[in-house]
């Protein structure tokens, strides 16, 4: 069922990105993971798409070098081809004038950086099961 996904990990820091293709391996283990380490390098994949029918997720690291977190969500959300892609955010900021603006352009979710390996297993559990088991069904 899920051999149709695309998973999209945005993020500078290479061991976040690690942990959590790591978690989607073992949970979503047919899922096409699709790595970048800045927005800019997202964007340019989405540009690049040749499935756009395939259901996607994208998460994305707030604070990245050449387009930031919140400037990758605005031109995602902008873009009709990918405005309907679930985003989840994830960063170590608290600010709360930073997570309402993610919000704002549209972020299904803002997640704070786990600290420990066992939390990204268990927040990509809970994606899988609200996002991934339950969206296929309907498609």
């Amino acid at each position: 069922m899920d051999q149709d996904i695309r998973i999209y990990l945005t993020d500078d820091d290479e061991d976040d990105r690690f942990f959590l293709r790591e978690a989607f391996e073992s949970l979503v283990p047919s899922a096409k993971i699709v790595e970048a380490s800045d927005g800019l390098e997202l964007i340019e994949q989405l540009n690049n798409r040749v499935d756009q029918k395939c259901f996607s997720l994208i998460f994305l690291d707030m604070n990245m070098p050449r387009l930031n977190g919140l400037e990758a969500l605005r031109q995602i959300k902008e873009r009709p081809d990918s405005k309907g892609i679930p985003v989840f955010m994830l960063s170590t900021s608290i600010d709360s004038q930073l997570i309402n603006s993610a919000y704002e352009l549209g972020v299904n979710s803002f997640i704070t950086k786990p600290s420990r390996i066992s939390e990204y297993e268990r927040i990509v559990n809970g994606i899988k099961l609200c996002f991934i088991d339950h969206l296929l069904v309907f498609r």
